[in-house]
């Protein structure tokens, strides 16, 4: 302790300097006086000096210390100050941040449930943008993930297309399930580097794709710097990854596929695209010509049903033979009614084939759906006169049939699809002309048909109404 004591040594060289002349004094020798010598004087000024810097150094050091610690202090009271708990709205803080809408699409299909029929492999395409209304700074890194449900999908078949930012893409390999490159985009002084893998066991597809220095190769720091700006120029902050995937040979009617996607845009939460549906529409739809009615010589109203149970039939194919001449197609018809004009005395044979709104077609059948001879009107004991007037009509109608014989009839209105929307008379009439007013007020705006029945046989006049 003594040694490490500021003047110690100095007042030890002092006391030395004055003890030594004493000593020679006390001795058996002869008392000879010796004064200190210029070297002691020397020693007792470097002890001396020594001793004053220690002191001045230690003193400096102490003062550093306190000045030290009183700093410490003044921050940490600084500290409580600005992030107290209760006083956090106090100072905002502003905060920068990349925002991402994100959409998921697949194969188009028809109505809600987007129907498809079979097909070998489907393609995704994930779309992820820098939104200009909710972004201030470009994106940094885009993080992309899909998640494939193994019982349906075909994980061995998966193949990366492309993966695009802005007007810039890089493509997969054919047939590849992973993906590393850059795309160097030089107006930002940016390359984004793509790094696309499939985890094949848990059906785990992830893009991950980050700003890097395009000199040094290093990530990017700044947080002003990356390869996604926000969107304000179309299309330089878009991007999207693409890729096609196959189906298992176990896919049954009707079976929905329901696919979606994570985006993670910088520190951001993840945001789940929406969920893309596909049901599997892969049966064929059924349809017959249930009927064929007389309009007037020559010609024939046919009537048309059929059911698909989940796209619904889009059109009928309607093919006739007239005398077993080989089938010809005679209309395709979105509807449940079509006009034949032949030659009376003639043969004609007719069948339906349907086609749903995904494409399955009905097989043709091995015997027509029906056969008849055309006839004339006269043959069925009615008059040439046959008169709907006014025809278009709006309120009422007045019909006018001329008879040669006293019958039983039946007269109603019918609608395009083939169904009786009112009945005008039932009963008996003598020879001569039968004339009645029919309101038709209670009737929409369309084409409708007057059927008038005489034992079994047809004649039938279309009617418009407005």
């Amino acid at each position: 302790l003594i040694k490490i004591t500021p003047g110690i040594d100095c007042a030890n060289s002092i006391i030395k300097s004055i003890y030594k002349p004493l000593a020679g004094l006390q001795s058996n020798s002869p008392k000879v006086f010796v004064w200190p010598s210029a070297w002691d004087y020397v020693s007792i000024g470097l002890d001396c000096g020594k001793s004053l810097f220690a002191s001045v150094k230690m003193a400096y050091e102490i003062t550093k210390l306190v000045v030290s610690f009183r700093n410490d202090v003044a921050a940490i009271r600084d500290c409580q100050k600005n992030f107290d708990p209760k006083k956090k709205k106090k100072k905002p803080i502003n905060i920068v941040q990349s925002f991402d809408p994100n959409e998921k699409e697949g194969p188009a299909g028809y109505g809600v449930e987007n129907y498809i029929s079979y097909q070998s492999k489907l393609t995704y395409t994930i779309y992820f943008e820098n939104d200009p209304d909710s972004a201030q700074v470009p994106a940094h890194t885009v993080i992309v993930v899909d998640t494939f449900d193994l019982s349906v999908f075909d994980i061995n078949s998966f193949e990366i297309n492309n993966v695009t930012i802005g007007d810039s893409s890089v493509n997969g390999l054919p047939g590849a399930k992973t993906l590393a490159a850059n795309i160097n985009l030089s107006d930002l002084n940016v390359d984004a580097r793509v790094m696309m893998e499939l985890d094949t066991v848990s059906g785990v597809m992830q893009c991950r794709i980050l700003s890097l220095d395009p000199v040094s190769g290093n990530e990017i720091e700044d947080p002003f710097s990356g390869f996604l700006p926000p969107n304000i120029s179309k299309p330089e902050g878009e991007g999207s990854v693409t890729f096609t995937i196959g189906l298992k040979e176990n896919i049954k009617d009707g079976l929905t596929v329901n696919n979606r996607a994570s985006i993670y845009f910088d520190a951001n939460k993840p945001i789940t695209t929406n969920s893309f549906i596909n049901t599997f529409d892969l049966s064929s739809p059924k349809s017959s010509i249930v009927s064929v009615e007389s309009l007037n010589n020559g010609k024939e109203i046919i009537n048309i049903e059929g059911n698909d149970s989940l796209s619904g039939i889009d059109y009928y194919e309607i093919w006739y033979s007239e005398n077993d001449s080989p089938y010809k197609l005679l209309n395709i018809v979105r509807g449940n009614i079509d006009t034949l004009e032949g030659v009376i005395g003639n043969t004609y044979k007719l069948y339906s084939v349907a086609v749903d709104n995904v494409g399955n077609k009905e097989l043709e059948p091995t015997t027509p759906d029906v056969q008849f001879v055309m006839t004339s009107t006269d043959d069925i004991g009615l008059d040439a006169m046959w008169q709907v007037y006014p025809n278009p009509a709006r309120d009422y109608i007045t019909l006018t049939i001329g008879f040669k014989n006293s019958e039983n009839i039946s007269v109603d209105i019918y609608n395009q699809l083939g169904s009786k929307v009112k009945n005008i008379f039932t009963g008996k009439i003598n020879t001569g002309i039968w004339q009645k007013q029919i309101n038709i007020e209670d009737l929409e705006s369309g084409l409708y048909f007057i059927n008038c029945q005489i034992n079994g046989q047809k004649m039938i006049n279309k009617l418009v109404i407005q």
